[in-house]
């Protein structure tokens, strides 16, 4: 089968991590960027299709990566775009140390962003979509994990955790109803992780249609 070609054309802004000219766009070439054009440039072959990127800011080989909520602030920060993870790690843990509550209210909304999409591109299923400790392996997983039903009712009937719970699963099923498979949106793991969620819920909320709809529509 032929490589599908894509051009991501004349974006509004474009981060590279280099002192490439990308004003042009990219093209992608089975998943992998092939080319960078600069201002004015055309692709060296035929593209299959040609999106219209003025809109858009793109940053290339970030989507997929491991990142939690706090973390897709400072993901394109650029003393740590090409350091290896250790020293990523170390010279970014103060910066995350001084992160505000409001920075953190603005990377949750980056994680509904993602959900209203119809495609997660950083990792936070954890905390927004929560299932029982026992499915945990790391000691974080266990920590954040729910004891339970009675828990899980609690987390349910709480005003706000309640209410994000809801305006999560409210964005993620218009796409499972539409066809999308829990799989594509969140990855094969991370979907089994929605699927022990909502059953979890639904069970500690049966009068709930929301959580119903969800794990039927997941399934």
């Amino acid at each position: 089968m032929a490589a599908t070609r894509i051009w991501i054309k004349n974006p509004l802004a474009i981060f590279t991590a280099n002192d490439l000219d990308a004003a042009g766009g990219l093209v992608i070439e089975d998943g992998l960027i092939d080319e960078l054009l600069g201002a004015g440039q055309q692709p060296s072959r035929p593209c299959d299709q040609v999106f219209d990127a003025r809109e858009h800011v793109l940053l290339p080989g970030l989507i997929n990566s491991h990142h939690h909520f706090y973390q897709t602030l400072t993901r394109a920060w650029a003393p740590v775009v090409n350091q290896p993870l250790f020293p990523w790690l170390k010279t970014l843990y103060p910066v995350w140390a001084r992160l505000t509550p409001s920075s953190l209210a603005l990377a949750t909304k980056v994680a509904l962003a993602e959900l209203e999409a119809g495609e997660k591109r950083s990792h936070w299923m954890w905390f927004i979509f929560p299932q029982h400790r026992d499915l945990g392996r790391s000691d974080t997983a266990k920590y954040f994990g729910l004891s339970g039903v009675a828990e899980a009712r609690a987390f349910a009937t709480h005003p706000l955790l309640g209410a994000r719970l809801r305006s999560c699963c409210a964005a993620i099923l218009p796409h499972l109803q539409s066809g999308k498979s829990a799989e594509s949106i969140l990855g094969p793991v991370d979907a089994l992780k929605l699927r022990s969620s909502m059953e979890i819920f639904a069970q500690a909320q049966p009068a709930e249609p929301l959580f119903a709809a969800v794990l039927a529509s997941a399934s």
